[in-house]
């Protein structure tokens, strides 16, 4: 038998190939397996004075639990995570994740102070806004972007939380309120039950930094609170499962 390509490991009848980065997967003979695929989280913003960074959103998922794979070498892009912003710096998406015709896209930026006028950007899942007056990112695979809080500009400035593929972005009900990024969505591909893509928190005006979207999650990274830096997006994941195959010797199923 000579299957490769990423980590592999067995779970019961199955075996797991689990990329956390970009490879390739070989296999000597077709194959129907169950595929998950995660794109990379949306940077959050930094924020600004009285302002504060929006979260990103989580990168979307395609999964196919049935997936036809042909004898040969597939090439698998595992998407980055979007950086956050930082001084003048705009955040960024995340990155595409693609295995054959299956795409988790990556997820969309948060929106704050600093080059991206308050509005979230769209991707896999939306990233959040800051201030009433602007509008959330859209999710294309997943859920929308929250809102910000007061008028983006004029008066201080709550930022909203990053879309995930299991909910949308909280709103900033006030600016001195964190927002709740978006949340994301359980799958067990990998042998156990993991949640992937949620969406990064949106800060209040005068807060810290929020939390970091961990690697190969495909969460979306938090906003940063008055002055502080937005954070990174986690990188996404590929993971293909199947049965593990009979070994065959001399025409002989092995038991």
């Amino acid at each position: 038998m000579a299957i490769t390509g990423g980590t592999i490991t067995t779970s019961g009848l199955y075996t797991i190939h689990k990329f956390t980065s970009s490879g390739n997967f070989v296999t000597d003979r077709d194959l129907t397996a169950e595929v998950l695929v995660v794109g990379g989280g949306g940077g959050g913003s930094q924020g600004a004075s009285l302002v504060g960074g929006s979260g990103g959103g989580g990168g979307g998922i395609a999964k196919n639990t049935s997936f036809s794979i042909s004898a040969g070498t597939i090439s698998v892009t595992v998407g980055a995570g979007g950086t956050g912003g930082s001084g003048a710096g705009v955040p960024t998406a995340g990155g595409n994740s693609v295995f054959s015709t299956l795409t988790g896209y990556g997820g969309g930026r948060g929106g704050g102070a600093n080059g991206t006028g308050g509005y979230g950007g769209s991707g896999g899942c939306g990233g959040g806004c800051s201030g009433t007056n602007r509008t959330p990112g859209t999710g294309s695979q997943g859920y929308n972007g929250g809102y910000g809080s007061g008028t983006y500009g004029v008066t201080q400035v709550g930022g909203g939380g990053g879309g995930g593929m299991g909910g949308t972005g909280g709103s900033s009900g006030h600016f001195t309120q964190n927002a709740a990024g978006g949340a994301g969505a359980s799958h067990n591909t990998s042998g156990s039950s993991v949640t992937y893509s949620a969406g990064g928190m949106g800060a209040a005006s005068q807060a810290a930094q929020m939390a970091e979207g961990a690697a190969n999650t495909g969460n979306g990274g938090g906003g940063g609170g008055d002055t502080y830096n937005g954070r990174n997006g986690g990188s996404g994941v590929v993971i293909i499962k199947y049965l593990t195959p009979v070994p065959v010797v001399g025409g002989a199923i092995i038991f």
